[in-house]
């Protein structure tokens, strides 16, 4: 039986952080070999180890975003990746299910971007939903990445009951996610 562990990254051990790291650059190699998350994020990991080695992960950034003068507690799906000798198991799909799980618990809502061709996985894996009426924005810099400019699609879950009467705003809205420059979801 696979076991997902869960942990705030921030307090997770250096073994853990460094492996985390070395599994992203084994699927997305960079010059940068920075830890996977920046330390100003709130970051929940999802993981599962195999022989004492991290083979799939996937990461909840943790929000805070207002929409028409109301606050709301996000997350958003990052950093999902599996090692290629673990894909074709279904390890991808068990741990966007304990993610989307955990953000259903804790958060009011869910959003994220990703490739086109990734929303059949994700929507299979936790039932997320493609929002063409809503615009994601890195920060309010004028030359912010925006989900408008990139190639992708957002996927958004509404949790909390608070959300859910509010479904029409959220499902419209653009939602400025205050990320330093150069990051997104």
């Amino acid at each position: 039986m696979i076991k997902i562990e869960t942990v705030l990254y921030q307090q997770a051990s250096l073994k853990i952080k460094k492996q985390i790291n070395d599994l992203l650059q084994d699927i997305w190699p960079s010059a940068n070999d920075s830890e996977a998350h920046d330390s100003d994020l709130v970051v929940q990991s999802f993981y599962v180890m195999i022989d004492s080695r991290i083979v799939s992960y996937a990461a909840v950034i943790r929000l805070q975003v207002i929409i028409k003068d109301k606050l709301y507690q996000i997350g958003g799906l990052s950093c999902v990746a599996t090692l290629p000798s673990f894909q074709g198991q279904g390890l991808g799909c068990k741990i966007v299910a304990r993610a989307t799980k955990w953000m259903e618990d804790n958060l009011d809502f869910g959003v994220f971007t990703c490739a086109p061709d990734l929303v059949d996985f994700y929507y299979r894996a936790g039932n997320w939903k493609a929002m063409s009426n809503v615009v994601l924005i890195g920060n309010h810099d004028n030359d912010a990445l925006s989900s408008r400019n990139l190639d992708v699609i957002v996927l958004m879950r509404i949790f909390s009951k608070k959300a859910l009467s509010n479904y029409e705003e959220i499902t419209n809205s653009i939602i400025y996610l205050g990320f330093s420059k150069g990051q997104f979801i």
